[in-house]
């Protein structure tokens, strides 16, 4: 019976994937205990109701004396939760164990001592503290046998055939200019024992019944989140009606659509969700200035009169059904950009509002990709970096939804020329193909925080170092729990800079008219340095080939530069037809009104959403599917399962089989690596404004743009742009004139002290 297994979440320190220890069952009970962290505790829920067997979760932790110095801690305790209660008190455990941090994360005998009865602690062979058992675990070199053994895995590989995928895995470790090779190397077996194995080697029958009397008595289980609740007036129509003055003419339109929006969001209950962000951007934005939307949100007109979003979704058209539709069930994304000094405040201002205890920032485990796990195998092998070019470059790329996706590294070396020869002259690193996709570290996620109705020690263990909880996006989705993406953009930092030497407020920037002859021109004459989105070059061919004449072209051209319109050739007839080289078709009078204003190319996911319903014939159900397959860009081969149905469906509708394919074919292609609308009419904003802003006030952009620089490197090739194209004169430091940063005074740039 293993109860305490180490898996992949013990990171570089244990080769185990998640999706193999459902194979490790017995009678149906599997748990894990990894080192210093329960990472895993979600993902083996998920294993659990997937293939129907009882979790048991557990935790790896060094235990030392009292205010212990020491570096080094070569044995850890075992924590394993008995119920409900006892996995919260596990999770403090992990929290108290961060809290003396040194080195390592550890824990004091002391500590120890006030465990409840709820957690039963398994000892390496150590008598002289409280304890329900002693271990005569495999893997301890100590074989003590105290007045209750249990059988206990010390496993760093699944089989016995794993051991050199785990030595190359856990073995490479960068020491100066070289690298160490410090696996562990004991004598024990290092696999994971059958019953029959720990028999052999320890012969202890009264430690396996052990095993089982624990499994047996454990019954912890990740309860399930409840929404967070909105403390004040739930009347979100009036919350409403309050932001109509943004909307200069209301009509029937904008009524009938607001009407829609709230009653599918009151028969989703996402009510106080909404409330919950509004509240939120509302008070940010008396203090910076927060960006005017960000993804599929810009498509609600709820969030745009509540000021979540600065996007009139009537006024540009966008969709309401890219951000929430009848079969979504669950919560929406509304992602927010702040800026990116000023983000932590966000963050403060949720832990005041809704208690220290239930905001915490997600982490995110970082997996080994194709291309790194190569590296990792290269290092611990001592294949020259230069020799892993050839194929790193030749490697097969799949996206997420594609059955192969996590086999790209196999593929790659079976049927290409580059992996093929890599193979032959380095046959060892075929081993590397078992890592693909293995857990490789853990970090902090960029944007995700989550929010709880309860204390989040009730979820998983919290690590206050870094501020998060142990647990990543997919986990708390999972479970129920309110994330909310609260992004840092330096360019909001830029503009918020502008906007102070012109002596405005931040908010003139929502204000400002998309039809400024100046910025337009900027756009022409390849001005583009500094201009957000617009620095690279895809952006600047398109650009320098089509030309900018509204902000239409502004946010098309964002959308254009992605790979499903570049791959499937949309983007090269596009910009024949807006320069009137070649005249647009359409297929049907329906295909003109979803496409009309990109001259019957498919570049945006709504118009994928609503060729796919209203040409394809495919149901909600089916549409809201593509809808999450683009989203997470899942690729063509996900989208081909949906072909026939379209083809038939169009058949149906009186469209030629022709036309019906070249259609899918349009969709397909453009549409599963693509923007929304919405996004791109969002992002097209914040493009405008810092093309606005360096077209009409150049020097006050100057000094924002260089004293916000992501790093001096950067200021310097800025610095030089400035000079060199913009015809700026500049002094790097003036004795009387400059300031603390970057300024400037009668037309020159003065460098800060």
């Amino acid at each position: 019976m293993h109860i305490a297994l180490k898996t992949e979440f013990s990171f570089k320190k244990c080769y185990m994937p998640m999706s193999r220890i459902h194979e490790k069952s017995v009678c149906g009970i599997v748990g894990i205990a990894d080192l210093n962290n329960t990472y895993g505790h979600i993902p083996l829920m998920k294993e659990a109701e997937k293939h129907g067997f009882k979790p048991i979760f557990g935790v790896r932790l060094h235990v030392l004396p009292n205010q212990s110095q020491q570096r080094v801690c070569n044995t850890s305790w075992i924590f394993i939760a008995k119920n409900n209660e006892g996995l919260k008190e596990l999770y403090k455990l992990v929290e108290k164990a961060y809290d003396n941090f040194y080195y390592v994360p550890k824990l004091m005998y002391t500590d120890v001592a006030k465990i409840s009865s709820n957690v039963i602690m398994i000892a390496p062979c150590i008598t002289s503290c409280k304890h329900d058992f002693i271990a005569i675990g495999q893997g301890y070199e100590n074989k003590y046998v105290g007045p209750k053994s249990i059988a206990i895995d010390n496993n760093f590989f699944p089989h016995s055939g794993d051991r050199d995928v785990y030595e190359l895995l856990a073995g490479a470790r960068k020491q100066g200019s070289g690298y160490s090779y410090n696996f562990e190397d004991c004598t024990y077996d290092q696999h994971i024992l059958s019953e029959e194995d720990w028999l052999v080697q320890y012969k202890d029958e009264v430690a396996i019944q052990n095993a089982y009397l624990v499994a047996n008595t454990c019954s912890a289980s990740i309860p399930k989140s409840d929404m967070v609740k909105w403390s004040g007036s739930h009347d979100i129509m009036a919350k409403c009606m309050l932001g109509m003055g943004k909307v200069k003419d209301w009509d029937d339109k904008y009524q009938e659509r607001l009407n829609y929006e709230i009653k599918l969001i009151k028969d989703k209950d996402y009510v106080d969700y909404f409330l919950i962000v509004a509240d939120l951007i509302n008070h940010a934005k008396k203090n910076m200035l927060v960006g005017p939307s960000r993804g599929s949100s810009a498509g609600s007109l709820v969030c745009y009169l509540l000021g979540i979003t600065e996007v009139d979704p009537v006024k540009h058209n966008l969709i309401f059904e890219r951000f929430i539709d009848v079969n979504r069930f669950d919560l929406p994304d509304i992602d927010i950009d702040f800026p990116d000094k000023k983000r932590d405040a966000v963050v403060k201002y949720l832990k005041h509002k809704y208690g220290k205890d239930k905001v915490m920032c997600l982490a995110n485990i970082n997996r080994l990709k194709a291309k790194s796990a190569i590296g990792e195998f290269a290092k611990a092998l001592g294949v020259p970096t230069y020799e892993t070019t050839a194929v790193k470059d030749a490697i097969i790329e799949r996206s997420s939804g594609d059955a192969r996706a996590a086999m790209c590294i196999a593929d790659t070396f079976n049927s290409t020329d580059a992996g093929k020869a890599f193979i032959i002259n380095h046959p060892k690193m075929a081993l590397v193909e078992h890592i693909e996709n293995h857990a490789s570290h853990a970090g902090k996620h960029a944007a995700g925080i989550i929010v709880s109705t309860l204390p989040l020690c009730t979820y998983g263990a919290l690590n206050n170092r870094d501020d998060i909880v142990m647990m990543d996006k997919k986990d708390a989705e999972y479970i129920g729990l309110l994330k909310i993406d609260c992004l840092g953009l330096r360019t909001l930092s830029i503009l918020e800079s502008v906007a102070e030497q012109l002596g405005k407020p931040y908010n003139f920037f929502y204000k400002l008219p998309l039809d400024d002859a100046n910025t337009y021109k900027l756009f022409n004459d390849q001005r583009l340095s500094g201009v957000f989105q617009f620095e690279g070059m895809a952006l600047q061919t398109i650009v320098k080939q089509m030309g900018v004449n509204d902000f239409n072209d502004v946010s098309a051209i964002t959308a254009l530069a992605r790979p499903g319109a570049l791959n499937s050739g949309g983007t090269a007839r596009y910009i024949k037809y807006s320069t009137g080289v070649e005249e647009p078709s359409y297929y049907s009078d329906a295909h003109m009104d979803i496409t009309g204003d990109t001259f019957g190319i498919v570049v945006y996911q709504e118009q994928v959403m609503n060729i796919a319903r209203e040409i394809g014939g495919l149901s909600w159900s089916d549409t809201s599917t593509l809808r999450r397959a683009m989203s997470k860009s899942m690729g063509d081969e996900f989208f081909g399962k949906y072909k026939d149905k379209f083809v038939n469906g169009a058949l149906e509708k009186g469209y030629k089989e022709a036309d019906a394919i070249q259609l899918w074919t349009d969709i397909s292609a453009s549409g599963s690596w693509s923007f929304n609308k919405a996004h791109a009419v969002s992002y097209g904003l914040v493009s405008y404004w810092t093309a606005w802003c360096k077209a009409n006030h150049p020097m006050e952009f100057a000094v924002a743009s260089l004293n916000n620089a992501s790093d001096p490197g950067n200021a310097v090739k800025l610095l030089r742009d400035l000079v060199k194209n913009e015809s700026m004169k500049y002094v790097p430091v003036d004795a009387d004139l400059s300031e603390i940063e970057w300024s400037h005074k009668n037309g020159i740039l003065i460098g800060g002290l």
